[in-house]
């Protein structure tokens, strides 16, 4: 099994070296894109990132697994292109099934690469690791799926625009890499801290706003000696808010009829008695309260 793994990689390695330099340095500077944008908007990408990583997943599994079966290279891509799209619909249709696959293929293909000439058993251990990542990220999707992309396309990038100028050096790839990297996690999460900020100003306030507008406890009324005649003291404020409120429509009422008997009872241009609307008023105001207080009473 390991010699069939190394016997894939090292076919894999063969084939990009005979590519020509121009199609490389165009292949090399396509995938700094994509991991430049995995860098800056990869959680925004999550699903078309799982998507890719599904069938390449697939891909590659179906192929090594075909060939290990069928020991057929021709059958083996066949069965590599079926367990590619079928873990490609599998990811994009099942939502933390692709975060899954996304966060644990970018670990895995990271630490790979990072790495030379890896055994069998350094392969089984990255896996691992990676699984576990993926496995984190189900429950802190948000931070893990920023973390590891802006890791990820961080370092891949600056390691691949490295190889498009000509730099081999580990060293300056993980150190502007780690730099990159912390750049577009700030730059991923930014958006979503100011939503969370705004969303808990707008719950604050709403938490507020009772409050401020929390209505008065009801006091029960005390009885009051019947008496004869207005006085304003004798009253509490919510007694006198019923007044006003009775006063207020006994008003309207009074002057509505007025107006109502204005072609009747006066002439054109005589103005209303205003002496008499407030006797009026009075009287009916001492009605009112007279019947509220043989209410209590009884």
């Amino acid at each position: 099994m390991t010699m069939q793994i190394e016997q894939v990689w090292e076919n894999i390695m063969n084939l990009w070296e005979q590519t020509p330099q121009e199609y490389r340095i165009v292949f090399t500077f396509v995938g700094a894109v994509f991991a430049l944008l995995n860098c800056f908007i990869g959680y925004r990408l999550r699903k078309v990132w799982g998507c890719l990583l599904g069938l390449a997943a697939g891909g590659a599994g179906g192929t090594a697994a075909g060939y290990r079966i069928l020991g057929d290279w021709t059958l083996a891509l066949a069965a590599g292109a079926g367990c590619a799209l079928i873990l490609c619909l599998l990811a994009w249709v099942f939502y933390k099934l692709g975060v899954f696959v996304m966060c644990t293929g970018l670990v895995y293909f990271m630490a790979i690469t990072m790495l030379d000439s890896p055994s069998l058993m350094t392969h089984l251990i990255v896996l691992v690791i990676g699984v576990f990542a993926g496995t984190l990220a189900l429950g802190y999707e948000r931070q893990m799926v920023i973390a590891i992309t802006a890791f990820c396309g961080g370092i891949g990038g600056m390691g691949l625009l490295l190889a498009i100028a000509g730099v081999d050096s580990m060293a300056a790839q993980i150190l502007l890499g780690l730099v990159l990297a912390v750049f577009g996690a700030l730059v991923q999460a930014l958006p979503y801290r100011n939503s969370s900020r705004a969303w808990n100003s707008e719950k604050e306030s709403e938490m507020e706003a009772p409050k401020k507008t929390a209505p008065k406890k009801t006091v029960p009324k005390k009885s009051k000696p019947k008496k004869d005649h207005f006085d304003a003291e004798d009253y509490d404020d919510e007694d006198l808010e019923e007044i006003y409120e009775a006063r207020k429509k006994e008003r309207q009422k009074l002057y509505e009829r007025a107006e109502a008997s204005a072609g009747y009872g006066r002439r054109q241009g005589e103005r209303i008695d205003l002496d008499n609307l407030n006797r009026e008023l009075s009287k009916e105001i001492r009605k009112i309260y007279n019947d509220e207080n043989t209410t209590q009473d009884n």
